[in-house]
């Protein structure tokens, strides 16, 4: 898996998307968020109102940054066959898990890393929200991660089953697109919705088990896909 996870990891920091995922989504978005929302609550707003808006602010942006990741699995075989990678990745001497796992980490650890690079500056640029009571508490956190694992692997789990089916990468983006798109609307509004209306607390006993849930789902059951003589009958 290591030998997988260098090779994506190399791959992925020679692509200017990467750079511009980390730039655009890491710093520039939070700033553009903590002025919006410095700019957009009146001076009459109560506490409760100010965190309402920073907390579903925070949800927006983690996730945001799913875009690339969810192109990124759903065209990684088709990529790898037009680029004529894929015969010599195939006969790597690793397991279809290591294989399969080693390309998941791949996308998932730059996302991750874009995410907690975005939320540290959002924390940064609202600091007069974080002495409200209810504001950034840890329990709102655990939300967040807890949230953001299981949507960040039930994306690329999905942009992976696209990307065993299809081989252009036209047709894989479209597909992509068309799959992601309602995932992350109703990800993003119901757990944006959940936090202004339900507590923390509550919140957290749906995400924890839903996160180990869909990382084991992904871990324990997609690898399957991954067969190394039905990917070379198809591609």
């Amino acid at each position: 898996m290591g030998t997988i996870l260098k090779r994506e990891l190399s791959g992925l920091g020679m692509q200017r998307a990467m750079a511009a995922l980390m730039v655009v989504f890491g710093i520039l978005l939070p700033i553009a968020a903590s002025w919006y929302l410095g700019s957009s609550v009146s001076d009459d707003a109560t506490a409760a109102e100010q965190v309402y808006m920073w907390r579903v602010v925070a949800v927006v942006m983690c996730f945001m940054p799913s875009f690339l990741p969810a192109a990124l699995s759903a065209t990684n075989l088709a990529g790898e066959f037009e680029m004529r990678t894929l015969v010599p990745l195939l006969a790597t001497p690793v397991s279809n898990r290591s294989l399969f796992t080693g390309k998941m980490l791949s996308i998932l650890l730059p996302a991750f890393a874009v995410v907690l690079l975005s939320q540290a500056v959002f924390y940064i640029g609202t600091y007069e929200v974080q002495g409200l009571p209810g504001g950034a508490s840890w329990t709102f956190y655990a939300v967040l991660l807890t949230s953001s694992i299981a949507y960040y692997f039930l994306v690329v789990s999905i942009g992976f089953i696209i990307a065993v089916k299809v081989r252009e990468i036209r047709n894989s983006q479209q597909y992509g697109a068309l799959c992601m798109m309602p995932v992350m609307l109703g990800s993003m509004g119901g757990l944006g919705y959940s936090v202004v209306k339900f507590s923390m607390d509550s919140i957290l006993y749906v995400t924890l088990p839903a996160g180990l849930l869909v990382l084991l789902a992904a871990l324990m059951g997609l690898p399957k896909l991954w067969n190394r003589s039905r990917l070379a009958e198809r591609f």
